[in-house]
């Protein structure tokens, strides 16, 4: 299973966090693990490369099939249009295979950092 968790910050995406293998299929033949890893990284290439912003940071555990990318621009119009883009498919993928990936959203205050980030 592969759990997404997507946090808010005063109800903007401020981070994504996938995690875990879905087991459809083999690694390497996994067309749902592929369309998450995928959506994750047009994630990271649009807010650093097409939007600019340089304060995302991203953490990837390719071996533990881990994935999260933070930043602090989720005030900015494109960062947010990008970032619900990228959840609202996410979510389509859970849709179509609910038994493989599963979409935790939660809530904090600015302070909070999710533990993928945390030293």
């Amino acid at each position: 299973m592969t759990t997404v968790r997507v946090f808010r910050r005063e109800g903007a995406i401020a981070a994504v966090i996938a995690e875990g293998h879905t087991g459809y299929a083999p690694s390497g033949q996994d067309i749902v693990c592929a369309g998450v890893s995928v959506l994750m990284q047009c994630l990271q290439v649009g807010l650093e490369d097409v939007i600019g912003l340089r304060n995302a940071d991203v953490v990837c555990d390719e071996k533990n099939g881990m994935m999260s990318i933070r930043w602090h621009d989720g005030d900015h119009p494109c960062v947010a249009v990008l970032a619900e883009s990228i959840v609202r498919s996410m979510y389509g993928i859970a849709a179509g295979y609910p038994e493989m990936v599963r979409i935790i959203e939660e809530d904090h205050h600015a302070d909070f950092q999710p533990s993928a980030f945390r030293a």
